[in-house]
């Protein structure tokens, strides 16, 4: 007998209630929802005029409080709709690079946080943190400069149970490389860094995370390029676009279910 229960009870504690990642269908431009629970995530916010896109989503699922809301980098593509969300939903961390952007939608959003008297985390070094089980792990730029804005990018690892998830911001060659520089293993699931346009370590890149999933963020006016799809593909990726609909991936920890809406649902 009692051998019995107790692999039953392990059995049934190993059974992790389903986790969805979203990626909205904004054009070229980032906002990924991730919920487990009750609890939910929200890195980037899409630009300006996507705003309202991003908060009407959050709301067609009831979240009217993130538990985070990571902004990779502060461009504004990425940050555009942040003073929205500020304004109308509860945050109860938000995090950014440690950096500074001289734009309109930086001010915008700043200034969102001084109203809701949100002080934002600015990253420094690896934050690991854990939402029902889901444990996330951002990893900050390592140096305090970089050529290219995009480079302060902050990568986010997610682990739930086998399932590996890195949403890899807009992260170019700089970034890559250090990221690359440490311990790296393969994903189920990548969020393609900067809405897949080639890079000199794009390819060194795909093989070493060796995706099973790829989701693109794109438009029709801004496609990936050829040689991102390729190598995506030749690594034995399936590859989503955001331009024909957002994508959602549940998954319970052991299967991952990866579907797209037609862009108009």
């Amino acid at each position: 007998g009692e051998p019995d229960a107790s692999s039953r009870g392990t059995e049934r504690e190993d059974v992790l209630p389903s986790l969805e990642v979203t990626v909205l269908d904004v054009g070229k431009a980032d906002a990924i929802l991730i919920q487990v629970k009750g609890r939910a995530v929200l890195i980037d916010t899409a630009g300006d005029g996507d705003g309202k896109t991003v908060a009407a989503a959050l709301r067609e699922r009831d979240i009217s409080r993130l538990d985070a809301l990571i902004l990779s980098h502060l461009d504004k593509d990425h940050i555009g709709g942040a003073d929205r969300i500020l304004m109308e939903f509860a945050v109860d961390r938000l995090i950014q690079p440690v950096h500074t952007e001289d734009s309109g939608d930086y001010k915008e959003y700043r200034e969102a946080c001084v109203q809701k008297g949100l002080e934002p985390e600015e990253l420094a070094e690896p934050l690991t943190f854990c939402l029902e089980r889901a444990d996330f792990r951002l990893l900050p730029a390592a140096k305090t400069t970089y050529a290219k804005d995009n480079d302060y990018s902050i990568m986010a690892e997610l682990e739930y149970g086998e399932k590996r998830f890195l949403f890899a911001g807009d992260a170019e060659d700089e970034r890559l490389r250090e990221y690359l520089d440490g311990t790296v293993r393969p994903f189920d699931y990548l969020k393609v860094p900067h809405h897949g346009r080639e890079s000199a370590m794009s390819a060194a890149f795909f093989r070493a995370v060796r995706p099973r999933c790829a989701v693109i963020t794109c438009s029709g006016k801004n496609p990936p390029d050829d040689g991102v799809l390729a190598a995506l593909r030749d690594g034995g990726a399936e590859v989503f676009l955001t331009e024909e609909g957002p994508v959602r991936a549940v998954t319970d920890g052991r299967e991952l279910r990866v579907t797209q809406a037609s862009p108009d649902e």
